[in-house]
């Protein structure tokens, strides 16, 4: 499974994450720096890939489409690249594959992680 690399992280976060043996590509790679949020939202469905962004607008969206995919991993963390809290996002990514019933959104802050499933569903 792909980890794609938003366009509002560094493109060295592709590089780490290979480094461990994950299959990852910046958003630069495959699309327009400027495309919109929906977008790269939507060339992650297409390959059931999961985003790796700092930007919480994903979270948003999934749910208002009531979509289970794709995953999300949402970096909330001083650091704005995926080596500072490199071994939460190995463990996210590795949580993630493992799953057959939907997605999940993982967020990353300084304190620590957590997981929600999708879909978002309302009131929760």
């Amino acid at each position: 499974m792909t980890i794609l690399v938003d366009a509002n992280l560094t493109p060295r976060g592709v590089e780490f994450l290979q480094s461990t043996g994950i299959e990852a590509v910046h958003w630069w790679s495959v699309g327009a720096g400027d495309a919109p949020d929906a977008e790269l939202l939507e060339w992650a469905v297409e390959r059931d890939a999961i985003i790796l962004t700092g930007d919480g607008d994903f979270s948003q969206m999934l749910a208002l489409r009531g979509l289970i995919r794709p995953s999300v991993i949402y970096l909330r963390t001083s650091e704005r690249s995926p080596q500072g809290p490199g071994e939460r996002v190995i463990a996210a990514y590795k949580a993630m594959t493992g799953r057959a019933d939907g997605g999940m959104i993982v967020t990353i802050d300084d304190r620590g992680s957590r997981l929600r499933a999708l879909p978002i569903l309302n009131g929760e």
